[in-house]
C-alpha cells in the first residue's frame, strides 16, 4: 500500500513489501483534500510533496522515521510521531530527507 488516509491522518508507504526498496508515486488523493507524491530509495523515504486542495490542517505520520528532513513550509512535530502543518488551498509542501 502506497498511501493511507483515515481518521484525518495521512500515512506514506504504510504497507510496502520489504522487497520494494525503490518506489514512488505522484498525485494520489488523500482524505481532507491533499494530492500527494512521494519517493522511496533504498528503503528510505527521500521526498514527500503535498498539495493542498482546501484550507486544512495536515496531519502526517512522520515518513522519515525521525531522520532529519528539510521543509519549505513550517511543520510542527507532535509527541505522537505526527507532523502538523496548517495549509491553505494551493500550498505545496516539500519535505526532503537531509
Amino acid at each position: 500500500m502506497l498511501l493511507q488516509s483515515w481518521g484525518n491522518l495521512i500515512r506514506i508507504f504504510p504497507a510496502v513489501p520489504s522487497a520494494w526498496k525503490n518506489v514512488s508515486f505522484e498525485r494520489l488523493r488523500a482524505e481532507g483534500g491533499f494530492d500527494i507524491g512521494a519517493e522511496m530509495k533504498d528503503g528510505n523515504v527521500t521526498r514527500v510533496t503535498i498539495t493542498s486542495i482546501a484550507d486544512q490542517l495536515l496531519r502526517l505520520r512522520d515518513p522519515f522515521r525521525n531522520q532529519e528532513y528539510v521543509s519549505n513550509i513550517e511543520v510542527n512535530r507532535e509527541d505522537n510521531n505526527e507532523l502538523h502543518c496548517k495549509m491553505k488551498k494551493g500550498d505545496i509542501l516539500q519535505l526532503t530527507l537531509k
